[in-house]
């Protein structure tokens, strides 16, 4: 195997992209096969067979071959996953007609939630489906989706990646990118079009949530700032202004009773009130399942046709609670002037060579012009709000910065900001280079085997929800070259853990004995823990993560272990009403990586927590 590894390798070519990856999937689901907590048993039959498929996408790479290349129908591929380092599966349907020296249009479709999904069984379209792909000449990708993850954080990742991949093997037409999803997939598809508006030509939800908080029952005036903040930015109505221009084909079964039309009346509602258009049916009769059968992708694909993206826009809106969502079109934010709030933008080319601009919250943006927008050859003038904030030529670049903020801008090279790629919450860990550090230090041995057994917890948890085991290493064995290369999620205390140790006197939140201290408040207790994102003072360009104490999350869904987790929390053991472990203390630092006391909340100067729907509220299957 090393030897087809070093063959095919060179230049890190299309072969070795096919070839390799296939291989290593075929070998794992062969391993999965025999496992003996199948539901039927060991399946030596399956196993063998995947171990002959991986022998020959060796033999492949051997011989320099680029693995299912000209093959039509349905065909699997697999890419290595940059955040856990984990071989992730995706599927491709590639029509009889396909040409590959043709720019072929592309449907990226994100499917719903099923229980016992595994890579051994993926949840795919029946062949009548995806029949109207074949008649219209579509490729047509069906990412993983790292099981049940809503589409969200990690499988938010594993969509964009089966892209980036997909991309590489087949001639796509970037103007003609489509997606499209089912129940748990068009709340996905919703979120991942309104947060990249730019990628796609359109989108169709079909029986999709629009708004998770509502469908749950959870009041957000109930909320604390900082859970209402995790619901709100992965909520599509509450992103809906960034459908300005895109294109919107939604479907919902009438009498839907796992996810009420409802979700879809208002988005609808919401949308027309933002005066965009949007073709909505509601199947009368149907209900939630409504995607059982080809009618629905039929109608899908048939409208999808009829639209191609508008590369530049000359109208784009923007809303987004973080930075790590920080581009449209060809407008980006730099920075917020307030962490914990939404920024939003709004960018008009007009005559005249003139560009007027709104914003909320923002502190800095960039403005990527075109011929399409302006005339590059003559003076332009950007008008934000009442002022003029440039006026002149059109630099070499094309490109044009805003400074709207003057503090921001004197220090902005000066010390920690928050900025894309480093600007938490703590899931914003989960979506990079990521090794588990266990702790292993602790002079004490049931502390050591208490920290090395929550570490192992993690990884296995990480497995259920994303299907795939992350990096482990013991502190002792945590290198240089690790700290450049990976976010570091350490479990234990700075006396447990060494590479915390070395990285405490960096933190704003400090370790006292078994207690936590947040400015001049402490916390401890046998059932007390703490979660925190943090610049790594080792490595400022890389996340740490501390988990100490008590293991955060016992009682939540598998997929919904690290989504409501804001920059930091300290917590104990009681179990509210919607999952999650009772903050005792929870918030964001400011922009500049600061505790903040506009930020932070206590449990002590609050009203009671929201009591919300029971377990598995978040676990229906679609």
């Amino acid at each position: 195997m090393e030897a087809a590894r070093r063959t095919g390798r060179a230049a890190e070519s299309l072969s070795y992209r096919s070839c390799w990856p296939l291989a290593r999937l075929k070998c794992r689901r062969a391993s999965l096969a025999l496992a003996p907590a199948n539901y039927w048993g060991p399946d030596e039959t399956l196993a063998r067979q995947q171990i002959e498929l991986g022998v020959a996408a060796l033999e492949q790479l051997q011989a320099g071959e680029v693995v299912g290349e000209g093959h039509t129908g349905l065909v699997e591929r697999a890419y290595e996953n940059q955040t856990d380092g984990t071989i992730q599966p995706y599927h491709v349907y590639v029509p009889t007609s396909h040409d590959p020296a043709r720019p072929a249009p592309l449907v990226v479709f994100l499917h719903g939630y099923v229980p016992s999904i595994t890579i051994n069984e993926p949840w795919l379209p029946y062949p009548d489906d995806i029949r109207m792909a074949e008649r219209l000449g579509l490729l047509f990708l069906i990412p993983y989706g790292r099981r049940n993850s809503d589409f969200v954080a990690a499988g938010e990742v594993d969509v964009l990646e089966a892209m980036k991949a997909a991309q590489a093997f087949y001639n796509v037409d970037p103007d003609r990118i489509y997606l499209m999803g089912v129940s748990m997939g068009g709340y996905g598809a919703w979120n991942i079009g309104l947060r990249y508006p730019h990628l796609f030509a359109a989108l169709g939800p079909v029986s999709g949530h629009t708004d998770m908080a509502r469908w749950l029952h959870r009041p957000r005036d109930a909320m604390p700032f900082w859970k209402r903040w995790h619901y709100e930015w992965d909520n599509p109505i509450d992103l809906a202004e960034n459908a300005c221009g895109l294109p919107l084909h939604l479907m919902h079964g009438g009498r839907d009773l796992l996810i009420s039309p409802d979700q879809s009346d208002e988005m609808v509602r919401r949308l027309r009130a933002l005066s965009y258009p949007i073709d909505y049916t509601k199947v009368p009769g149907e209900g939630h399942y409504v995607y059982w059968g080809p009618k629905v992708y039929d109608t899908t694909m048939k409208w999808f046709v009829q639209h191609r993206r508008v590369q530049w826009p000359k109208h784009i809106v923007y809303k987004t609670y973080s930075l790590r969502y920080d581009t449209a079109h060809w407008a980006t934010i730099e920075q917020f002037l307030q962490w914990g709030e939404p920024a939003f933008i709004e960018a008009r080319a007009e005559p005249e060579n003139r560009i007027i601009v709104r914003t909320k919250n923002v502190a800095a943006l960039t403005l990527r012009l075109s011929e399409e927008l302006v005339d590059l050859d003559a003076p332009i003038t950007v008008i934000e709000g009442q002022r003029e904030a440039f006026g002149g030529r059109v630099p070499a670049s094309r490109t044009v910065r805003l400074s709207l903020d003057m503090d921001y801008e004197a220090a902005r090279t000066d010390g920690l900001w928050k900025k894309k790629g480093l600007c938490g919450p703590v899931e914003d860990a989960y979506n990079y280079p990521l090794l588990i550090v266990r702790g292993t230090s602790s002079e004490d041995p049931a502390e050591r085997a208490d920290t090395m057994a929550k570490a192992d917890r993690f990884a296995e948890e990480w497995d259920k929800y994303a299907d795939g085991r992350p990096r482990l290493k013991d502190d002792a064995a945590v290198t240089e070259r690790d700290i450049d290369s990976y976010n570091l999620v350490c479990f234990g205390r700075p006396r447990s853990n060494r590479i915390l140790r070395r990285a405490a006197g960096g933190l704003p939140i400090k370790f006292d004995g078994d207690a936590f201290v947040i400015g001049d408040r402490s916390f401890s207790g046998g059932d007390v823990g703490l979660v925190m994102i943090y610049p790594n003072p080792l490595n400022p360009s890389r996340y740490i993560v501390v988990q100490s104490g008590a293991f955060h999350g016992e009682s939540l869904p598998i997929n919904h272990k690290y989504d409501l987790i804001p920059d930091f929390i300290v917590f104990d053991g009681v179990v509210l009403d919607d999952q999650t472990n009772r903050a005792l203390c929870a918030g964001f630092f400011d922009r500049r990586w600061r505790l903040s006391d506009r930020l932070t909340w206590y449990l002590d100067d609050a009203a009671p927590q929201p009591a919300a729907l029971g377990p598995g509220a978040m676990e229906a299957p679609g």
